[in-house]
């Protein structure tokens, strides 16, 4: 019986460092899930990431139809063609007078001075 009481407290150890192993493993693995590549803090700001994305994507969408909407305006309408012409640059027609007007005072009698 002497031999039975010697192994048992080398299982005891041994069970003992498999659980401190399994512990360490554990809290490495855990560790390594929040800091990681793959871990969670990387999770949350891949999916900030995804909604900013997706943000743009619908702002985007949105311009895409005003722009579409326009150009369909400007293949089907001559007076949406003149006032692209005139808005975007400087198109006078024939015949046709433009006056420039200061914003505001100042701006106008620097203007007039240089003259």
């Amino acid at each position: 019986m002497h031999y039975s009481t010697q192994t048992q407290p080398i299982s005891n150890k041994i069970t003992l460092t498999m659980r401190w192993a399994l512990v360490a493993v554990l809290g490495v693995l855990l560790i390594s899930m929040a800091t990681g590549q793959s871990g969670i803090a990387n999770f949350l700001e891949l999916k900030k990431n995804r909604n900013e994305l997706s943000q743009v994507v619908n702002e985007l969408s949105i311009e895409n139809q005003k722009l579409e909407l326009q150009l369909s305006k400007l293949k089907n309408s001559r007076e949406a063609q003149l006032r692209f012409l005139k808005r975007e640059y400087g198109y006078v027609e024939q015949g046709e007078y433009v006056y420039h007007f200061a914003k505001n005072r100042a701006a106008f009698r620097s203007q007039s001075k240089k003259l």
